[in-house]
């Protein structure tokens, strides 16, 4: 007989951005000088690599996880409407009654969008509340997003994935792009992750800052 527990999908602890996205459709690049444009749609919707991760694994029947901090605000329970619904274990995520939730304008175009952020509680997550979780649910694995976001997880990033290897515990990190593109911080990094999931672009830009030497046409978009 198949031992139900030998079948269930593994515990997965998400770290990282719990934050709102307006996303905007249309006529969508702005033109200064108080021209007011009208917009084909517009769309409240969970933002946050982490979140959003989170949203799918819980919706495939992934025992799910996140730890992140949201604002003691309509955007703040929004957040966490969205995630329970998903299926998402909250009990990690913080709400901070001094910090709004954060917030990213998505300016959506055929092909190509622009991200405006106000970062609010998305920077403010540290590497104690994601080891407290890790404690608390004992999931299998670990995956952090938005690693340039949020430069106190970023700076004990190493220590924390080193003590999830210690529990037993597999890694996954998506960087997202580093909006000052410095790219710094993430070879000491790196050594504990698993699994690295970047897109074709920073992927190049990760290389070049980690020192490879890539051709001279490797650059976005080529």
């Amino acid at each position: 007989m198949t031992d139900p527990q030998a079948t269930r999908p593994r515990a997965v602890l998400v770290a990282g951005d719990a934050n709102i996205d307006l996303v905007l459709r249309g006529d969508v690049v702005p033109r200064f000088g108080q021209v007011e444009q009208m917009l084909d749609a517009a769309d409240l919707v969970l933002g946050g690599s982490a979140s959003i991760v989170a949203c799918g694994l819980a919706r495939l029947g992934v025992p799910t996880t996140l730890a992140a901090r949201v604002g003691a605000d309509v955007l703040g329970a929004f957040t966490l409407d969205a995630l329970r619904s998903a299926g998402v274990d909250t009990a990690s995520v913080e709400v901070d009654a001094h910090v709004p939730t954060g917030m990213s304008v998505i300016l959506s175009a055929p092909g190509d969008r622009a991200i405006l952020t106000n970062p609010g509680t998305i920077p403010t997550l540290g590497g104690e509340q994601v080891l407290a979780a890790a404690t608390r649910v004992q999931a299998a694995h670990l995956h952090v997003a938005s690693f340039f976001l949020q430069p106190g997880l970023a700076a004990e990033l190493p220590s924390v994935l080193a003590d999830a290897h210690a529990r037993g515990m597999t890694t996954s990190l998506d960087t997202n792009w580093d909006p000052s593109e410095r790219w710094d911080g993430l070879a000491e990094v790196l050594v504990h992750v698993d699994l690295l999931m970047p897109n074709l672009e920073e992927l190049r830009a990760l290389a070049r800052a980690l020192g490879a030497d890539l051709p001279a046409g490797a650059g976005p978009g080529a």
